[in-house]
């Protein structure tokens, strides 16, 4: 199997570079936006490396590791790594959200971004003075590939990618004229699929392409705690997600002739900062 250990580190890469995660972000007060009135809201949230799952994370340096002439078994476990961390994958996302009180009770918004599109609706759930409110919410969002690794790597192509993300946050918080504080849990469903091909000669000559299809599903559970201090209708915000991630996942690698099928499961650590500006019309 000449020439393997380049072929597992480019699926390194790959991992790297090719897909990002879901994001866990919010950045949205316990209080709903007033009836009547609008909502802007722009963020911008990275899940650094330390998010890969512990198993993917070890996966991937023994592929980088690995010698001329690597094992099945070593395969598959590399294969596996690559599959669990493509769902847990290091990511960088900016989006702008727009939301509508309807009533005192509900608001519904939508948002677009780097790597994702979606909607969202939220209930006030409390309402007591001086200023503690609780929000039930509910969203949902399609993502795509957002780093485009092929434009600066000429050995790897993305032939797709495709994600769904459902994700209901709970908070609760006090706010006033010119600060908001609130705090809670979020649960988070995700489905994603890939299709990458990696050419280690380069993509204008490639007889026999590395090819790997996976399908992963992944259920994340984080707490959220966010601080906004502003004006009257303006106020600049930050939150910290921090959970886990819990991947499964299946795949088909076709490497020098030889197809294999991969299941593989794997949990790690979220850590997301998120930073944005919140403006009421």
């Amino acid at each position: 199997m000449a020439s393997a250990r380049l072929h597992l580190g480019l699926l390194g890469l790959v991992v790297l570079g090719s897909a990002c995660a879901s994001n866990i972000s919010s950045v949205q007060p316990a209080r709903l936006v007033p009836a009547g009135h609008t909502e802007v809201r722009f963020v911008a949230s990275g899940t650094p490396p330390a998010g890969l799952a512990d198993d993917s994370a070890e996966g991937l340096r023994l592929a980088s590791e690995l010698g001329s002439r690597p094992s099945e078994a070593e395969v598959r476990q590399a294969s596996s790594a690559a599959i669990v961390a493509l769902g847990t994958a290091p990511s960088v996302n900016t989006r702008l959200s727009v939301t509508h009180g309807i009533s005192r009770r509900v608001e519904l918004g939508a948002h677009a971004g780097s790597s994702d599109a979606g909607v969202s609706l939220r209930l006030q759930w409390m309402r007591r003075r001086p200023g503690i409110y609780g929000a039930l919410g509910l969203s949902l969002s399609g993502g795509w590939n957002a780093l485009l690794i092929d434009r600066f790597a000429d050995e790897v192509a993305i032939r797709g990618y495709r994600r769904f993300d459902i994700g209901v946050p709970l908070v609760l918080g006090y706010s006033r004229r010119r600060i908001h504080i609130w705090g809670g849990p979020k649960v988070q469903f995700g489905w994603s699929g890939t299709e990458v091909e990696l050419c280690p000669q380069g993509s204008d000559r490639c007889p026999s392409p590395i090819r790997l299809e996976a399908s992963q599903r992944s259920t994340t559970l984080a707490g959220q705690f966010g601080f906004a201090f502003g004006g009257s209708s303006i106020w600049f915000a930050v939150e910290l997600s921090v959970g886990r991630t819990w991947v499964s996942g299946e795949g088909s690698l076709e490497m020098q002739g030889m197809s294999r099928n991969i299941e593989a499961e794997g949990s790690g650590l979220v850590l997301t900062p998120a930073f944005g500006i919140i403006g009421w019309i």
